[in-house]
């Protein structure tokens, strides 16, 4: 009776010891696969200039300075 007792407790220990196996390895595949998502290139929105640019506005006030 023990022996069959201990053999379920090992069978039952291997299949914990494989879910935690398996967990990590998902664990790993998903903090990694995202990087390599991102990693790869995508098309960027056009970006306007930074700094001075002529916009109606500005237009407009250079306009009314100028009378």
């Amino acid at each position: 009776m023990k022996e069959k007792q201990q053999a379920e407790t090992d069978k039952g220990r291997r299949q914990f010891l494989r879910a935690g196996a398996a967990a990590g390895v998902g664990a790993v595949a998903t903090v990694s696969l995202p990087a390599q998502a991102s990693a790869r290139p995508e098309e960027a929105p056009e970006q306007e200039p930074k700094g001075y640019r002529l916009t109606d506005h500005i237009l407009a006030y250079y306009r009314s300075a100028a009378d």
